[in-house]
């Protein structure tokens, strides 16, 4: 990465502090259905887990067919409690059959934020 968070690629380098795995947390992508013609639709709910996190974002893995588009906020729910995340980037996921979300945390539940932080201090090396 070159001088000033730009990386050689062009792009801006957002991300804060390092990144840590974390396929131990599980979460649940609540997505809202497309527009329709009732206004009372359950969201689609998905299986996931946040594959690695830092303080300010996540890849976080899930099925291709979701219907996500980069820019949206989505809400992903660990351990019933919700929290919002913005969509930056989409790729194929190592795992077969699943894509990995890049995404912005944006409006994190305190406890799941206090899960991220212990498992950024578990791979601390200097902790």
């Amino acid at each position: 990465m070159a001088a000033g968070g730009f990386r050689n690629d062009g792009t801006f380098e957002r991300r804060i502090g390092r990144r840590a795995p974390a396929p131990d947390i599980p979460i649940t992508w609540v997505v809202p259905r497309k527009a329709g013609f009732t206004l009372k639709r359950s969201p689609r709910l998905h299986d996931g887990h946040i594959d690695n996190v830092s303080l300010t974002g996540a890849a976080i893995v899930g099925p291709p067919d979701m219907e996500i588009e980069v820019g949206e906020v989505v809400i992903i729910r660990w351990e019933g409690l919700d929290s919002s995340v913005r969509v930056r980037h989409v790729a194929p996921s190592g795992e077969p059959g699943l894509t990995t979300y890049g995404v912005e945390l944006v409006v994190v539940h305190p406890r799941l934020r206090r899960e991220i932080n212990r498992t950024l201090d578990r791979t601390d090396p200097a902790g």
